[in-house]
C-alpha cells in the first residue's frame, strides 16, 4: 500500500524513473497474491452458510467504501455545491470505477473463492479455477467485460494455491530462487513499457511480477530494520484499505507535472517522505472516524458493527 501511494505521487513528475516502473508493473499483482494467500489461510468456509456470511462480510468491507468514496464523498463532502447522483452515473461508475476499481475486482474474486470452497473438490480445485478463468477471459475478449479481473486473476489463483503448499515458505526463502528473482527484475525491467501489448512486454511483466512477490516475501520475513520503521510498515498493512481510499485527497502537489534531475535517489527520497506523511494522515483520519462506528462502517467497511461478524 505504501508503494501504491509512492506510485501515485510519482505522477507529479514527467521523469520516467526505474523505481516507478517496478512499482507499476508489480504492485497490483503483489496485492492480489497476498490477498488470496491470506484469504485462504484465514477463511473457514465449509458450508453454503459459511460462504454467505463470508460474502456478507466482504460486501460491508469492500462495497460500502466503494460506493461511499466513489459517489457520496466526491459529491457531498467539503463541496461548495452539492450535485445530484443519477442512475447513469452509478452505472458508469460500475463500468469505469477508476480510483477504487480494485475494490470491485477483489469483491468479484471473493465470489469465485466461495464457489471453489463450497464445491469441496480440493484435489481438483485448480481445474475449477482454470474453468473460471476461461469464462472470465472469454467475457473480456468477446464483450470487453472484466478487463482487470482477467488481468489479475492468475495472481489471485496463485496466492490461493500457494497457501495450500505445506513447504511454500521454505520454497520462497530459497537463496537460488531469490537470486534469480533479483536478476530477473534488474535485467528485464528496462524492456517493459506501460500500456504496451507486445509479446516481449507481456512476457516481461509475467516474469517480473512473480519475482517481485518473492523478493517482497523475503524482505518482510527476513529483514529486521529500525523498530519504528517496522511499526510503520505494519501500520500500512493494517490500515491498507483506509490508506488507499483516503490518500487520493492528498496527492496533488502542483497544477502541472514538473521535471527534476534524472536521479533515482533525489526523486525517491522526497516522494517516500511525503508518501509516509500521507499514510500517517490517512491512519489518523481512520482512527478519528472509528470513534463514530456507523460512519466508520460506511467509509472504511468496519463490519464489527455487526456483532455476529466479529469472529
Amino acid at each position: 500500500m505504501l508503494s501504491v501511494v509512492i506510485q501515485h505521487l510519482s505522477f507529479c513528475y514527467i521523469n520516467n524513473f526505474v523505481y516507478y516502473k517496478l512499482i507499476a508493473i508489480s504492485n497490483l499483482a503483489v496485492f492480489f497474491f497476498i490477498s488470496a494467500y491470506l484469504m485462504e489461510r484465514t477463511a473457514n468456509i465449509t458450508t453454503v452458510k459459511d460462504g454467505l456470511i463470508f460474502l456478507f462480510k466482504k460486501t460491508i468491507q469492500l462495497m460500502l467504501p466503494f460506493f461511499v468514496w466513489l459517489l457520496i464523498i466526491p459529491n457531498y463532502f467539503f463541496q461548495p455545491q452539492w450535485t445530484t447522483i443519477t442512475i447513469d452515473e452509478i452505472i458508469n461508475q460500475f463500468e469505469n470505477p477508476g480510483q477504487v476499481g480494485f475494490l470491485l475486482t477483489l469483491y468479484g474474486y471473493c465470489f469465485l473463492f466461495v464457489i471453489c470452497k463450497i464445491t469441496k473438490q480440493v484435489k481438483f480445485e485448480w481445474i475449477i479455477w482454470i474453468l473460471l478463468f476461461i469464462i472470465i477471459f472469454f467475457c473480456n475478449y468477446k464483450w470487453g467485460f472484466f478487463h482487470n479481473a482477467t488481468l489479475y486473476l492468475p495472481y489471485f489463483i496463485a496466492g490461493i494455491l500457494s497457501s495450500r503448499i505445506s513447504n511454500i515458505e521454505k520454497f520462497l526463502k530459497n537463496g537460488v530462487l531469490t537470486s534469480v528473482s533479483f536478476l530477473c527484475i534488474v535485467l528485464m525491467l528496462p524492456f517493459w513499457t506501460s500500456g504496451a501489448t507486445s509479446i516481449v512486454n507481456i512476457t516481461t511483466k509475467l516474469l517480473i511480477a512473480p519475482a517481485t512477490i518473492i523478493i517482497t516475501y523475503n524482505c518482510c520475513t527476513q529483514l529486521s530494520w529500525n523498530k519504528y520503521f517496522n511499526q510503520f510498515i505494519l501500520m500500512c498493512g493494517k490500515y491498507s484499505l483506509a490508506i488507499y481510499v483516503t490518500h487520493w485527497t492528498f496527492l496533488k502537489i502542483t497544477e502541472t507535472k514538473f521535471t527534476i534531475i534524472q536521479n533515482e535517489l533525489i526523486a525517491f527520497i522526497p516522494i517516500f517522505l511525503y508518501a509516509s506523511l500521507i499514510c500517517f494522515a490517512c491512519v489518523l483520519i481512520k482512527k478519528i472516524i472509528s470513534l463514530c462506528p456507523i460512519i466508520d462502517c460506511l467509509m472504511y467497511g468496519n463490519y464489527k458493527l455487526f456483532k455476529f461478524l466479529k469472529k
